[in-house]
């Protein structure tokens, strides 16, 4: 990610190919994980009343802002009492104990999340070293991205699993 110092990031809810990342300063970014390109998308709206937890809206992937004596979200509707339901279907998580993805090829690095439909073909994210980096499947083969170098630092515990495709 070349300068950016990613503090959170969340998987895009359409592409699996795209991550939100919020650095230093709350600035987002998005990360095109095949090509390894980081785009600038601006600052989060935090202030001395909204600020950022790193948490990512359940449908779209992107990042919130929260009021500090309220519920309400920037955008609207990511608050501990909105009860919108996740609009996410169809598809399954590729689960893994961290060598690779049960009945899959191996794909060459320590698999963390990924995510399969009819719709999108399979998907998936690996770490090798410190790199992210992002695989799509191709038969019977895993074709790997350009990676996201340095991206993981050594007292990482968990990356946060992939969700289905948002509902058309």
């Amino acid at each position: 990610l070349g300068e950016v110092q990613p503090a959170y990031a969340a998987f895009d809810a359409d592409d699996p190919g795209i991550l939100w990342v919020v650095g230093a300063g709350a600035m987002l970014y998005r990360v095109d994980a095949e090509t390894g390109k980081v785009r600038e998308q601006g600052r989060l709206p935090v202030s001395d009343s909204w600020i950022f937890t790193g948490r990512f809206d359940k449908n779209s992937g992107k990042p919130f802002v929260e009021s500090i004596d309220s519920f309400d979200t920037r955008p609207a509707g990511n608050g501990e009492l909105d009860k919108r339901p996740v609009q996410r279907q169809g598809g399954e998580l590729l689960l893994t104990s961290g060598q690779r993805f049960p009945g899959l090829p191996d794909p060459g690095c320590a698999p963390v999340t990924g995510f399969g439909s009819e719709a999108s073909g399979k998907a998936a994210w690996c770490v090798d070293g410190t790199d992210l980096v992002f695989l799509r499947l191709d038969g019977d083969k895993w074709v790997r991205g350009e990676p996201i170098r340095d991206a993981i630092e050594g007292n990482l515990v968990e990356l946060v699993y992939a969700l289905p495709p948002t509902a058309r």
